[in-house]
């Protein structure tokens, strides 16, 4: 058994094992497109795990879902476009993170900054939740930095 997938074998996410899918590593290609796609390198704790397993599916909901994400849903879904509110603000910071974990069909979101914007630095985690949306707010208002690696988002 690999690093990451220990990890998360021995978090509370992982109480029955034969739930969880973990998908097939993703390759150095994949990955170097997707960091030419993003204009920004991954972090190595991150890559390490995507050449581990490329996100890990569960059940939510009555259906598999992506709980860590992969590569194919590291950017911010598409339905933020046309929420119920203005979101131009989290469309514009979510260009300098790459999103990680997802909880309750993307209600919440966690990431890791790729790229520094306002008072946030590469490497730091962050989460929202979507109810929280609002573009008269300020990034460091809106996100919360309670967690601080990729291994902490994991477990958590």
């Amino acid at each position: 058994m690999g690093k990451w997938r220990e990890i998360f074998c021995s978090s509370e996410n992982c109480e029955n094992e034969d739930e969880c899918v973990f998908n097939p590593p993703a390759t150095e290609q994949e990955i170097k497109r997707f960091e030419s796609d993003i204009g920004a390198s991954l972090p190595a704790d991150l890559r390490e795990m995507l050449l581990e397993f490329n996100g890990i599916d569960k059940p939510e909901h009555g259906r598999q879902a992506p709980f860590i994400l992969g590569l194919k849903n590291m950017k911010l879904p598409e339905f933020y476009t046309d929420w119920d509110v203005p979101t131009d603000n989290l469309l514009e910071w979510s260009k300098n993170i790459v999103y990680v974990r997802q909880f309750n069909s993307f209600t919440y979101l966690w990431g890791i900054v790729v790229k520094p914007f306002d008072d946030f630095k590469v490497g730091d985690v962050v989460e929202f939740d979507h109810d929280d949306i609002d573009d008269d707010i300020e990034a460091s208002d809106f996100f919360t930095r309670n967690l601080k690696s990729l291994k902490e988002v994991i477990l958590d």
